[in-house]
């Protein structure tokens, strides 16, 4: 038995990957602004500053993994969402309530992500032509 064209599916899947390698990280991206900008409108504000920490950032972009993560820059956020019961480094005791935002963000918005990573992904077919 002779398979004719293999040699012309094996470049075209493996330049299918290079531009899927492309797209994921801007797809990623795109959905996390999404999370991003939720977790923004709905954390806790004092003084601003966990609210402007809030960000998203690509750790690992490699050929077969792309690592986005959001959150904030600031020691405090995680206290904020989990909340905080015991002493802390300076002896001072707690029990401070949680005051989720990351989670509410992500939860609430996961379809609206997906369908937007999903979005940028469709225009695979168009760059791959």
């Amino acid at each position: 038995m002779t398979i004719e064209g293999l040699d012309e599916a094996k470049k075209n899947l493996v330049k299918l990957g290079n531009q899927l390698s492309r797209l994921r990280e801007p797809a990623l991206e795109a959905g996390s602004l999404i999370i991003t900008n939720s977790a923004k409108s709905k954390v806790r504000v004092k003084t601003h500053d966990l609210q402007r920490s809030i960000h998203f950032q690509t750790l690992e972009n490699t050929r077969i993994r792309t690592i986005v993560v959001v959150g904030p820059t600031v020691p405090y956020g995680r206290r904020i969402e989990l909340g905080f019961s015991g002493v802390d480094r300076m002896g001072r005791k707690y029990n401070q309530r949680p005051y989720p935002y990351l989670r509410p963000a992500y939860y609430e918005n996961k379809d609206l992500v997906e369908k937007e990573v999903f979005a940028v992904l469709e225009l695979l077919p168009k760059v791959w032509r």
